[in-house]
């Protein structure tokens, strides 16, 4: 959501974010914000928490955000999750 739009991992020599170990799933939603730290961030909780599920509430290729065009749907953000990860998701909807 918007409480993490600015966010920035640092990504500088010997960098590392840190993430929540308890985080017991991980549910990709169409995020108007996202960007590379929530990417980062859930590929950690995916990958490092054993058990960690990966749930998304959608695969729309497209969602229409205005009426002059489709725009890249919640698909497009599970896509990413899904490449770094190797992982596929539970879809919820």
């Amino acid at each position: 959501g918007p409480s993490d739009k600015g966010k920035q991992p640092d990504m500088s020599p010997g960098a590392a974010l840190e993430h929540d170990h308890n985080v017991g799933a991980v549910v990709v939603g169409f995020d108007r914000h996202i960007n590379y730290y929530k990417i980062q961030y859930a590929q950690l909780c995916i990958n490092e928490n054993p058990g960690c599920l990966f749930i998304a509430t959608n695969t729309d290729a497209v969602t229409h955000l205005t009426d002059a065009q489709e725009w890249a749907g919640n698909g497009s953000m599970v896509g990413a999750i899904k490449g770094c990860t190797g992982r596929e998701p539970i879809v919820v909807g």
